[in-house]
């Protein structure tokens, strides 16, 4: 997101544009934050490596990562692995899965998924990872 984009979002009391694929350290010190979300960009991701450690190094023991997901996206910028098969939601879950089970190694627990592609409700279906 732009700096215009950031700023419109009147509940945020901060916000640091960043383009995290040049630049993937988090500016924030260890341990700063209870969790962290990442909306509808995880698949234009360049360095999830180093990204995925980052939001490790800057949560709270016991923090939460969130990532969400489409299949939609801009073809262009999302990386090829992801665009590979825009309907393979389960490999899509696998691959940001496996961010998190590798990125640090061990650093992460309780990874798991869950899939509101019929509708958000009862009908939603929580599934465990098998990392």
């Amino acid at each position: 997101m732009n700096e215009y984009e950031l700023a419109a979002n009147k509940q945020a009391t901060e916000h640091v544009p960043r383009n995290l694929n040049i630049e993937p350290r988090l500016p924030y010190g260890d341990g700063e934050f209870d969790f962290v979300t990442n909306v509808v960009s995880v698949d234009y991701l360049t360095k999830p490596q180093e990204i995925f450690a980052e939001m490790h190094r800057v949560l709270k023991p016991g923090g939460v990562a969130i990532m969400s997901f489409s299949n939609r996206c801009f073809f262009t910028k999302a990386i090829k692995v992801w665009v590979a098969d825009m309907n393979d939601g389960p490999g899509h879950c696998r691959i940001v899965g496996n961010y998190f089970h590798f990125n640090p190694l061990g650093g992460w627990r309780d990874i798991s998924s869950v899939d509101i592609t019929r509708m958000m409700g009862p009908q939603a279906r929580a599934t465990r990872c098998g990392w």
